[in-house]
């Protein structure tokens, strides 16, 4: 069996912002809370950080 949700607040995940994958979740559990911090993937979406040429040129940076 599968959940239901009785009060209808499901959604959808399909638009065209993206999501935030779970090793984004986990970069201040990897010493990487800087990083985690400039990215601030609470309020934006990966779409609007790409759009940073800042925040994009550190998300391209292999962690150390």
């Amino acid at each position: 069996p599968d959940y239901v949700d009785e009060r209808g607040s499901g959604g959808t995940l399909a638009d065209n912002e993206g999501h935030w994958a779970w090793s984004t979740m986990i970069l201040p559990y990897l010493d990487q809370a800087p990083l985690y911090n400039q990215m601030n993937p609470g309020p934006i979406t990966p779409s609007t950080a790409l759009n940073d040429a800042n925040i994009r040129i550190s998300m391209q940076q292999p962690l150390a």
